[in-house]
């Protein structure tokens, strides 16, 4: 039993930022629906501006309040992964150690003291 790699990382506030970013920002389905929005919005302004009547309302009412959700959601999810973090180490970040063989895979960390 051989030990193909090992790892170890800290949880930190900055490590839970760029995962949270990686999911709510650079997925390829939200950055479509964040194109597809924006661009139907300034469509609608566009519209709105030279007194089109084929503008819509809801998206110019829905469309921030999706990009202000997106934010909300991201800031949410670090605090509460921050704050789980503190309340099972005791306020200190979390070392995990990550330890890959051909048979298993185990992931360590310190006990709370």
């Amino acid at each position: 039993m051989d030990i193909l790699f090992e790892n170890s990382y800290t949880r930190t506030t900055e490590l839970a930022k760029e995962i949270y970013q990686d999911f709510y920002f650079k997925r390829t389905i939200y950055i479509i629906f964040d194109i597809l929005i924006g661009l139907s919005f300034l469509v609608n302004i566009v519209s709105f501006i030279i007194n089109q009547y084929y503008y819509n309302v809801s998206v110019l009412i829905i469309a921030p309040l999706f990009f202000i959700l997106q934010f909300y959601l991201y800031f949410k999810a670090v605090k509460v992964m921050v704050s789980r973090d503190n309340e099972v180490n005791g306020g200190n970040s979390i070392h995990v150690d990550t330890i890959v063989t051909n048979e298993f895979i185990q992931t360590r960390r310190p006990q709370v003291p």
